[in-house]
């Protein structure tokens, strides 16, 4: 953003003026909300595409661990009875599950919304020389 400043003429009128103030106004809201919607864009495909890359690792991840289960339970039922050799890995798969899913639940409270931040930076920027200007010009 250009910060554009408007030297008023000896004989600009204080109608003129509110004019130009509310322009100014209408005209940086919009590019803020312009610049804040291209960054939720921009934040959009790129989750996107992490979501995707993560499915796909998580599908793989999910036929490995199963074979790998299988192994265990083929292995057990050397030594034990079938029934035991499937039984201890289940309980184990199940405890497993139990501590990831409270581990999960724990940091996706903890998780942050998305959020535009460097808009809303920009704003609050903008909200400060405003009000900078307007404190700039009572003094005058």
């Amino acid at each position: 953003m250009t910060a554009e400043r408007i030297t008023p003429s000896v004989h600009t009128s204080t109608a003129e003026l509110v004019n130009d103030a509310t322009a100014q106004m209408s005209r940086l809201v919009h590019d803020e909300l312009a610049l804040a919607k291209l960054e939720m864009q921009i934040k959009a495909k790129r989750l996107g595409t992490a979501g995707a890359l993560l499915a796909s690792a998580l599908l793989l991840a999910r036929i490995g661990l199963v074979l790998a289960w299988t192994l265990v339970v083929v292995a057990l039922a050397n030594v034990w009875p079938l029934w035991l050799a499937v039984a201890v890995p289940m309980a184990g798969a199940f405890l497993v599950a139990g501590v990831l899913a409270l581990v999960g639940k724990k940091r996706l409270a903890k998780g942050v919304p998305p959020v535009p931040t460097e808009a809303a930076e920009s704003v609050r920027e903008d909200l400060r020389r405003a009000q900078d200007a307007f404190h700039e010009g009572r003094q005058s």
